[in-house]
């Protein structure tokens, strides 16, 4: 990815219908509620977790203002990311209202802005001639050289050997969230189970879901038919 590195892109499992537990459980966390506790027997007025809850909010707002940037706004930066990141299955303006967690009404209006900026474009679905497939431009790519996120990808990394800690961290919050909202997974295409590696021999892998073969490089994106590997 260009720029900060993403919570959202995690490899957590999609919601299941009817309540049904999404595997978020493992992590130590469950859906949003408004209990005594944060899942690991702290209180929730603890001064730590209180603290903790603040700094998450003030880094928000923060990263926010940030985008406020090159004559483009956070949502426009967001799409941009995310056309980045995404694979080939996940270019729709559908995903990236789940992956964003906003409105349809509001990707649409965004993904009109950077139509007009020049930054995107629409590309035909090989798969589905009525599916609307969205894709960055040489102008989208050159805007994201210069991602005002990289300022906080540049504090990230000098956290060394915490970086690690501070990541899992962030995706156990966004996975509770998420638990809560039912929102879909999102994750690493090699970390999926329908991830065949090597399925059609050599260094062609294929997705056992779709049966379509996948490069090197296709192994890396985010997809929005993830699924994650059950417990051991």
């Amino acid at each position: 990815m260009t720029g900060m590195p993403s919570a959202q892109a995690s490899h957590r499992p999609a919601p299941k219908p009817n309540g049904a537990s999404n595997g978020n459980a493992a992590n130590g966390c469950g859906p949003c509620t408004n209990g005594d506790t944060d899942g690991s027997g702290k209180s929730v007025g603890d001064p730590a977790v209180a603290r903790m809850t603040s700094l998450v909010d003030r880094l928000g707002r923060a990263v926010h203002c940030l985008q406020f940037a090159d004559g483009l706004n956070p949502a426009q930066w967001a799409v941009l990311r995310y056309l980045d990141r995404a694979n080939r299955y996940s270019r729709t303006p559908t995903a990236i209202s789940e992956y964003l967690g906003t409105t349809r009404g509001t990707v649409s209006q965004t993904i009109k802005a950077l139509e007009a900026k020049g930054m995107i474009r629409r590309a035909a679905s090989g798969r589905d001639r009525r599916a609307v497939l969205l894709e960055l431009t040489g102008e989208g790519r050159a805007a994201l050289e210069d991602d005002p996120l990289h300022c906080v990808a540049s504090v990230a990394g000098m956290l060394g050997d915490e970086l690690d800690e501070a990541s899992r961290f962030l995706d156990r919050v966004v996975d509770c969230l998420q638990a809560g909202n039912g929102s879909l997974g999102f994750g690493m295409c090699a970390d999926c189970t329908h991830f065949c590696r090597n399925g059609f021999g050599g260094e062609a892998h294929r997705c056992g879901l779709t049966g379509d073969p996948l490069s090197a490089v296709d192994s890396t994106k985010i997809c929005v038919n993830y699924s994650a590997p059950s417990a051991p």
